[in-house]
């Protein structure tokens, strides 16, 4: 909810209870005072009780609107990463996914960051089409570094595979060892690059040492991206909807939790 909403929430809540909570000290004023003198006014009681009727339902409306809000929260927020995933999927098309799949996925992890800081005010297409140009070739770059990574892996898979012998399951064993660093290395890019600035390699070797210094955090990170591609497969519209946006935020945050802990302990004094 926006400061506007909120200015005008408290305003109606105010000028809502206020009346009631006059009116209810007023009476119960009144009716101690005619108990103590012994007096009984027709009528006044019933009108007590009404009030007091009226103040208990303005109440629950009250509490109601709590629920309300979270619904609207929710609702806004499922909206925001439907909208950073159609933006992600729009710019890789615009880049002809292969030189734009890496700054659109930059530009994401960009949006996130803000979102995760508390920044949640930003111009979403603005700021986004603002990381898309600023990060375009640097983005690539770093792209096509992991891309050559994978063909390499890719080819060593099948040239291990064709081979005969007792070498063969070491090799194997090898290849799928380098490939979990690899994956390690994958999860943990984008929130580097977004988070620090580094030239290419060292993003790639920041990934590296950050994700196998925290294992408990990379598991938790491999976990989420396996849960987030069950549910892609399981129900196709939440995928196409949320796959990259959700995946994204959910690498951002645990990301930035861990951030903030390498921070802290190399500057206590760090926020």
């Amino acid at each position: 909810m926006g400061d506007k909403d909120s200015i005008a929430f408290s305003l109606a809540a105010e000028s809502f209870f206020i009346p009631a909570l006059i009116w209810k000290k007023r009476c119960k004023n009144i009716s101690d005072i005619s108990q103590k003198d012994g007096k009984s006014w027709p009528g006044f009681s019933s009108k007590i009780n009404y009030s007091k009727n009226v103040y208990e339902k303005r109440g629950n409306i009250l509490m109601g609107s709590t629920w309300m809000d979270k619904l609207y929260s929710l609702c806004q927020w499922i909206s925001r990463l439907v909208y950073v995933n159609l933006l992600w999927l729009l710019f890789m098309g615009i880049g002809l996914f292969v030189l734009g799949a890496a700054p659109s996925t930059v530009a994401m992890f960009s949006i996130f960051r803000k979102w995760i800081k508390g920044e949640t005010g930003i111009p979403v297409f603005s700021f986004f089409l603002e990381n898309y140009k600023k990060e375009f070739w640097k983005a690539n770059c770093l792209g096509t570094v992991l891309a050559g990574i994978s063909i390499v892996l890719y080819l060593d898979w099948r040239l291990i595979s064709s081979l005969q012998g007792f070498l063969q399951p070491v090799l194997i064993g090898c290849l799928l060892g380098v490939g979990f660093l690899f994956l390690v290395v994958m999860i943990y890019i984008f929130p580097v690059y977004v988070h620090y600035e580094y030239k290419t390699l060292q993003y790639i070797k920041t990934a590296f040492l950050i994700g196998i210094s925290y294992p408990l955090h990379t598991a938790t990170m491999i976990f989420s991206v396996i849960c987030v591609i069950l549910i892609s497969i399981v129900f196709n519209s939440v995928g196409l909807l949320f796959f990259g946006s959700g995946l994204s935020y959910i690498l951002m945050y645990i990301s930035n939790l861990l951030f903030s802990k390498i921070s802290k302990q190399y500057n206590p004094l760090a926020p």
